[in-house]
C-alpha cells in the first residue's frame, strides 16, 4: 500500500464583495453586505441571528436658513430661502420647510428682525407643523415697537415631538398696518435632540 494524499477543498458561501459567513445553528450561510454607513447588529428573528441595519442615534439633522427681505400685512409664512447648512437634507429652501426624517424631538429656532409702520401694532412670530398653527406656542406683543429702524427683533425658541414626515414652518403675523423684514437678520434653524 502505498502512501496518497488527501486534498480538502473548503466550499465558501460567500459570492460578492463584503459578503460574510454566518453560523445558523446548522450550517455557515451568506449574509451579503450591508448598504454604505449599516452596523452589523443581533437579531434571532433572521436566520443567521444577525442583520444589517441604521446605526442607533442616526446621523446628525440640523439646519439653518436666513430669509429674503418681505413685507406683511396679514399673516405670511416667511421666506426662509437661503440656506446656510442643512445636515441631513431635510430642510427644503422652496418652500420654506424643514421635514423630519424620523420620529424624535427637535428644536426649532426662529429670528426676525423688523420695520413696522406703526408703534401700536400687534405682531406674532408662529410654528406651524404641517399647515396648522400651533396657538400654544406663539411670541406675540402688542405696542412698543420702533418705528423707522430694523432694531426690532422676536425670537422663538421651541422643542417639538414630531413624526417622520411632519413638516414645520415659521409664520409671522402681522394685526395692523404693514412691516417690513431685514432678511440678513432673520433665521430659521433647527436640529434633532
Amino acid at each position: 500500500m502505498g502512501n496518497s494524499a488527501i486534498t480538502a477543498t473548503t466550499v465558501s458561501p460567500t459570492t460578492t464583495k463584503g459578503d460574510m459567513e454566518v453560523n445558523n445553528g446548522t450550517n455557515i450561510i451568506r449574509l451579503t453586505a450591508g448598504a454604505n454607513d449599516e452596523v452589523l447588529t443581533a437579531d434571532s428573528t433572521e436566520p443567521g441571528g444577525v442583520k444589517w441595519a441604521a446605526a442607533a442615534g442616526g446621523s446628525t439633522i440640523a439646519f439653518k436658513a436666513i430669509a429674503t427681505s418681505q413685507t406683511f400685512a396679514s399673516t405670511t409664512k416667511i421666506n426662509f430661502n437661503l440656506e446656510t447648512y442643512d445636515i441631513g437634507g431635510n430642510y427644503d429652501h422652496i418652500n420654506n420647510r424643514f421635514t423630519a426624517p424620523s420620529d424624535g424631538v427637535y428644536n426649532f429656532n426662529a429670528l426676525i428682525s423688523f420695520n413696522p409702520t406703526s408703534a401700536v401694532e400687534r405682531k406674532a412670530l408662529k410654528f406651524y407643523i404641517n399647515g396648522q398653527a400651533l396657538s400654544y406656542e406663539r411670541i406675540s406683543q402688542s405696542g412698543g415697537w420702533v418705528t423707522g429702524n430694523s432694531n426690532n427683533t422676536m425670537l422663538h425658541t421651541i422643542d417639538l415631538e414630531l413624526s417622520a414626515g411632519n413638516y414645520v414652518e415659521v409664520y409671522f403675523e402681522n394685526y395692523v398696518g404693514s412691516c417690513t423684514t431685514y432678511g440678513w437678520a432673520c433665521t430659521y434653524s433647527g436640529f434633532k435632540v
